[in-house]
Protein backbone atom coordinates (compact mmCIF):
# COMPACT_ATOMS: atom_id res chain seq x y z
CA UNK A 1 0.00 0.00 0.00
CA UNK A 2 3.23 2.35 0.38
CA UNK A 3 5.45 2.54 -2.39
CA UNK A 4 8.59 4.05 -2.41
CA UNK A 5 7.66 7.13 -4.39
CA UNK A 6 4.89 8.26 -1.27
CA UNK A 7 7.35 8.26 1.21
CA UNK A 8 9.55 10.56 -1.09
CA UNK A 9 6.73 13.02 -1.91
CA UNK A 10 6.03 13.46 1.51
CA UNK A 11 9.93 13.71 2.62
CA UNK A 12 9.49 16.77 -0.45
CA UNK A 13 6.61 18.18 1.17
CA UNK A 14 8.24 18.01 4.23
CA UNK A 15 11.43 19.81 3.51
CA UNK A 16 9.98 21.82 1.17
CA UNK A 17 7.55 22.99 4.15
CA UNK A 18 10.97 23.31 6.45
CA UNK A 19 13.09 25.73 3.79
CA UNK A 20 9.96 28.21 3.23
CA UNK A 21 9.68 28.23 7.01
CA UNK A 22 13.01 29.47 7.11
CA UNK A 23 13.08 31.74 4.37
CA UNK A 24 10.38 33.31 5.77
CA UNK A 25 11.73 33.64 9.75
CA UNK A 26 14.95 35.20 7.85
CA UNK A 27 13.66 37.45 5.13
CA UNK A 28 10.53 38.87 6.96
CA UNK A 29 9.41 40.11 9.99
CA UNK A 30 6.63 38.40 10.41
CA UNK A 31 6.78 35.43 11.42
CA UNK A 32 3.06 34.61 11.49
CA UNK A 33 3.17 34.25 7.84
CA UNK A 34 4.59 30.34 8.47
CA UNK A 35 0.56 29.92 9.67
CA UNK A 36 -1.04 29.66 6.58
CA UNK A 37 2.13 27.21 5.10
CA UNK A 38 1.38 25.31 7.44
CA UNK A 39 -1.91 25.26 7.12
CA UNK A 40 -0.89 24.45 3.28
CA UNK A 41 0.98 21.70 4.19
CA UNK A 42 -1.94 19.75 6.20
CA UNK A 43 -4.08 20.08 3.57
CA UNK A 44 -2.00 19.30 0.73
CA UNK A 45 -0.80 15.75 3.02
CA UNK A 46 -4.62 14.78 3.42
CA UNK A 47 -5.45 14.96 0.38
CA UNK A 48 -2.55 13.11 -1.16
CA UNK A 49 -3.98 10.54 1.53
CA UNK A 50 -7.26 10.47 0.34
CA UNK A 51 -6.06 10.12 -3.43
CA UNK A 52 -4.92 7.06 -2.69
CA UNK A 53 -6.23 3.80 -4.27
CA UNK A 54 -5.54 0.71 -2.72
CA UNK A 55 -8.15 -1.70 -3.65
CA UNK A 56 -5.28 -3.28 -5.95
CA UNK A 57 -3.42 -4.08 -2.54
CA UNK A 58 -6.47 -5.61 -1.00
CA UNK A 59 -7.78 -8.26 -3.56
CA UNK A 60 -6.24 -11.11 -2.07
CA UNK A 61 -7.80 -9.66 1.56
CA UNK A 62 -11.18 -9.71 0.42
CA UNK A 63 -11.26 -12.14 -1.61
CA UNK A 64 -10.65 -14.50 1.12
CA UNK A 65 -13.61 -12.74 3.40
CA UNK A 66 -15.69 -14.00 0.48
CA UNK A 67 -15.97 -10.37 -1.23
CA UNK A 68 -15.26 -9.26 -5.00
CA UNK A 69 -14.02 -5.45 -4.96
CA UNK A 70 -16.37 -3.19 -7.27
CA UNK A 71 -14.98 -0.12 -6.41
CA UNK A 72 -13.06 2.31 -3.59
CA UNK A 73 -13.81 5.42 -2.71
CA UNK A 74 -12.71 7.42 0.63
CA UNK A 75 -15.40 8.51 3.25
CA UNK A 76 -16.93 11.37 3.52
CA UNK A 77 -16.48 13.94 5.78
CA UNK A 78 -20.12 12.87 7.41
CA UNK A 79 -18.75 9.09 7.69
CA UNK A 80 -16.20 9.71 9.83
CA UNK A 81 -15.68 9.18 13.27
CA UNK A 82 -13.82 11.06 15.55
CA UNK A 83 -12.35 8.74 18.72
CA UNK A 84 -11.08 9.55 21.65
CA UNK A 85 -8.53 7.51 23.90
CA UNK A 86 -8.11 8.68 27.08
CA UNK A 87 -4.94 7.62 29.05
CA UNK A 88 -2.75 6.75 26.44
CA UNK A 89 0.86 5.21 27.26
CA UNK A 90 3.04 7.62 25.40
CA UNK A 91 6.52 6.11 24.65
CA UNK A 92 8.72 9.00 22.92
CA UNK A 93 5.71 11.46 22.79
CA UNK A 94 3.61 8.79 20.58
CA UNK A 95 0.90 6.49 21.55
CA UNK A 96 1.72 3.13 22.15
CA UNK A 97 -1.05 1.83 19.83
CA UNK A 98 0.80 3.74 17.04
CA UNK A 99 3.18 1.51 16.82
CA UNK A 100 1.26 -1.38 16.08
CA UNK A 101 0.81 -0.53 11.97
CA UNK A 102 2.68 1.97 9.78
CA UNK A 103 -0.27 3.21 8.50
CA UNK A 104 -4.35 3.59 8.30
CA UNK A 105 -6.94 4.17 5.71
CA UNK A 106 -10.54 4.49 5.97
CA UNK A 107 -12.41 3.47 3.16
CA UNK A 108 -15.94 2.47 1.40
CA UNK A 109 -15.46 -0.52 -0.59
CA UNK A 110 -18.20 -1.48 -2.95
CA UNK A 111 -18.12 -5.08 -3.40
CA UNK A 112 -20.27 -8.31 -4.60
CA UNK A 113 -20.36 -11.34 -2.87
CA UNK A 114 -20.56 -15.16 -4.11
CA UNK A 115 -24.23 -15.03 -4.39
CA UNK A 116 -24.34 -11.58 -6.83
CA UNK A 117 -25.28 -9.31 -3.72
CA UNK A 118 -23.37 -6.19 -3.60
CA UNK A 119 -22.77 -4.38 -0.43
CA UNK A 120 -21.45 -1.05 0.22
CA UNK A 121 -18.28 -2.11 3.59
CA UNK A 122 -17.28 1.33 5.77
CA UNK A 123 -13.61 -0.44 6.63
CA UNK A 124 -10.79 0.71 8.23
CA UNK A 125 -7.73 -0.67 6.19
CA UNK A 126 -4.36 -1.39 8.20
CA UNK A 127 -0.76 -2.03 7.08
CA UNK A 128 0.58 -3.64 9.78
CA UNK A 129 4.92 -3.54 10.55
CA UNK A 130 5.00 -7.34 9.36
CA UNK A 131 3.14 -6.40 6.24
CA UNK A 132 -0.12 -8.10 6.41
CA UNK A 133 -3.39 -5.79 5.25
CA UNK A 134 -5.75 -5.89 8.38
CA UNK A 135 -9.46 -4.80 6.85
CA UNK A 136 -11.84 -4.19 9.76
CA UNK A 137 -15.85 -3.86 8.40
CA UNK A 138 -17.33 -0.91 10.75
CA UNK A 139 -20.34 -1.04 8.42
CA UNK A 140 -22.38 -3.08 6.09
CA UNK A 141 -25.16 -1.87 3.85
CA UNK A 142 -26.66 -3.62 1.05
CA UNK A 143 -27.14 -1.80 -2.11
CA UNK A 144 -28.47 -4.47 -4.74
CA UNK A 145 -29.73 -8.09 -3.27
CA UNK A 146 -30.24 -10.92 -5.33
CA UNK A 147 -33.20 -13.09 -5.04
Amino acid sequence: MIKFTDILLQIAVGLFYLISGALIFTQTSYPILVMPLFILMVILLISLKRRKRIAKYLVKEFQDLGYEIIAERPLKFSEGKITVNVGLVMVNNTPLSRYAYIIRFARIFSVKDIEGNQFELNTIVTKKWNGVNHISIEKKSTLMQTT
